[in-house]
């Protein structure tokens, strides 16, 4: 009597063996493919972003900040304490630390 593995296709099934550098390679296609472009806005958002950021900074409270990322959008919580309009960043107090956000990375800015 012969095993299993010699049996419709056993050996090839049990044998499937991925080396590391395919599997390496196979992570980095998923990941391009997974990858998405950055939305451009219109006037109007931009302005309504603005208007979102200076509210935000007069009223001191907390504010989530959203940013793009190629991945995934990232949220962070926080009080805006800076505007650098050389820079084009601003500074973000959350409860751990003081973050530094590109104004080109953001998507969306609320109140909490």
């Amino acid at each position: 009597m012969r095993g299993k593995k010699l049996r419709e296709n056993g050996l090839w099934e049990s044998s499937r063996i991925v080396l590391p550098q395919f599997r390496a390679a196979n992570m980095n296609r998923r990941m391009r493919q997974s990858a998405r472009e950055k939305p451009e806005f219109d006037e109007q958002r931009v302005e309504e972003l603005s208007a979102a950021l200076a509210e935000a900074i007069v009223s001191g409270e907390e504010t989530a900040v959203t940013t793009f990322g190629e991945y995934g959008d990232k949220t962070v919580v926080g009080a805006v304490i800076k505007i650098d309009p050389v820079d084009r960043t601003i500074k973000l107090q959350t409860r751990a630390e003081t973050v530094r956000i590109q104004l080109e990375t953001i998507v969306n800015i609320s109140r909490v």
